[in-house]
């Protein structure tokens, strides 16, 4: 599991250093790896939000991970989990 947070952590930052908006990444990842991983990925973004928060406001990025993890299919009570988690 730390490897996979590790991985996940490195693309959400690479992704970052590209200038995309964390919760677009959030969205593609939910896709891509599916509900089941929701909580570690939203988790994962937010720390990155939280590390890279003025990159984010200046780009103009919401900062609508939880949202956008539940329009990707992301059961709404593990995101609201992981989001508690993040804090």
């Amino acid at each position: 599991m730390a490897q996979a947070v590790s991985q996940l952590l490195d693309e959400f930052m690479a992704a970052s250093d590209r200038g995309q908006c964390i919760e677009s990444v959030t969205f593609r990842l939910i896709e891509q790896h599916g509900p089941g991983r929701a909580e570690e990925i939203v988790h994962t973004a937010l720390i990155v939000a939280a590390r890279r928060r003025s990159q984010q406001l200046a780009l103009g990025c919401a900062g609508d991970i939880s949202v956008q993890a539940i329009l990707a299919g992301a059961d709404p009570e593990r995101v609201l989990k992981a989001t508690a988690a993040g804090l």
